[in-house]
């Protein structure tokens, strides 16, 4: 029983590292439409697409490294960190900087 336990801890951990190195081939494949919102917005905008991925890619590879240490602290104490917190943390993190890099995007296209 204790063993199931300990897996349903560590999915959440697991799940979201994989998301975020997956995510993070966006900075090393700047070229390719990711699956974003923001990206419908802007399609014909090849400068757009390249400049979100980098962007992109850079933060997940960190969250990536966030999950991997968050994984560890939740196999030595598993009741220190919450995988709820942690999902919530994860989306709104993504939809956050999405964002900020469309009002730097904005404020750029504006300015030429």
């Amino acid at each position: 029983m204790k063993r199931k336990k300990v897996i349903t801890i560590w999915w959440p951990f697991l799940g979201f590292t994989i998301v975020s190195l997956v995510g993070s081939l966006m900075y090393k494949f700047p070229n390719v439409i990711w699956n974003n919102p923001l990206t419908l917005l802007h399609l014909k905008d090849k400068t757009y697409n390249y400049q979100l991925n980098r962007f992109l890619g850079k933060r997940l590879f960190f969250l990536a490294c966030v999950s991997i240490v968050m994984l560890v602290v939740s196999l030595i104490s598993p009741f220190v960190v919450s995988s709820v917190s942690l999902m919530m943390g994860y989306l709104s993190y993504l939809v956050v900087i999405s964002l900020i890099f469309e009002f730097k995007w904005r404020k750029m296209v504006i300015s030429r």
